[in-house]
């Protein structure tokens, strides 16, 4: 679909639309933040998701869930700060 409107108008839709599509980050409204997660799995969080093998432990899982949600709150963090 072809944008309508005055040349300035197109030239700043289309800059906006690249500054998303470069920076990789979703438009999100000033006035709405992302609420981060509450971990309560118990685990300790890494960088680094580990193979649950046939035989897992609760401690494993709960360390993964906890990796998780520390990443996503990281990205949660850096999508707010942009708002």
């Amino acid at each position: 679909m072809p944008i309508t409107g005055t040349n300035s108008e197109n030239k700043r839709m289309k800059m906006l639309v690249q500054e998303l599509v470069v920076n990789g980050v979703p438009f999100v409204p000033a006035a709405t933040n992302i609420t981060v997660l509450t971990d309560s799995s118990g685990g300790t969080p890494s960088n680094t998701i580990v193979d649950v093998p046939a035989a897992y432990t609760e401690a494993t899982l709960a360390n993964q869930l906890a990796s998780l949600a520390a990443k996503i709150n990281e990205i949660v963090a850096v999508v707010n700060a942009q708002a």
